[in-house]
């Protein structure tokens, strides 16, 4: 990571080591907390519905004013994509992480309607069970989305969805 500046307020801060921004949190934005995201989570953003696009901001937004700041893992799959995660545990290895195969049922992602995001700790991803989960669930779910850690079957912890049409 290299220090660069804030580009709300101008301190000094740390870049990855692409030059992509970690998700920015500035008290001195206009009204507030104002947001930047990363590049990475921007074309995960961009590629999701509109509706999403912007729920999944307004949650992001909350669980850093939380102190529990969080990065888009993944977004729109391609149906081969999601047939390879469906093979995971059945003809790959690893162990089962879907029920959608992307084909018979095409699922959330593949529709552009779900985002996976994990928290950012000490500039490095985290999906630790011991992050605030419940916290981001309750949020995505104030704003309308689905949240896969009220799943029954095949708890999702970073998997929110926008409901279906």
């Amino acid at each position: 990571m290299t220090p660069d500046r804030c580009p709300f307020c101008g301190e000094r801060r740390m870049l990855e080591e692409d030059g992509a921004w970690p998700s920015v949190w500035c008290a001195r934005g206009v009204g507030g907390w104002m947001m930047a995201l990363r590049p990475r989570d921007e074309q995960h953003l961009a590629q999701v519905r509109p509706a999403l696009a912007a729920a999944v901001r307004k949650v992001l937004a909350a669980m850093a004013a939380l102190e529990a700041p969080m990065v888009i893992t993944d977004g729109r799959r391609t149906p081969a994509d999601q047939q390879a995660l469906y093979a995971r545990g059945r003809t790959a290895p690893g162990r089962i992480v879907t029920y959608v195969d992307g084909v018979t049922v095409p699922g959330a992602h593949v529709q552009g309607r779900a985002v996976d995001c994990a928290f950012w700790v000490a500039g490095t991803v985290s999906w630790d069970a011991r992050q605030p989960w419940a916290a981001y669930g309750a949020c995505a779910e104030a704003v309308g989305l689905r949240w896969g850690g009220r799943w029954r079957t095949l708890v999702d912890l970073p998997h929110i969805e926008w409901p279906e049409d």
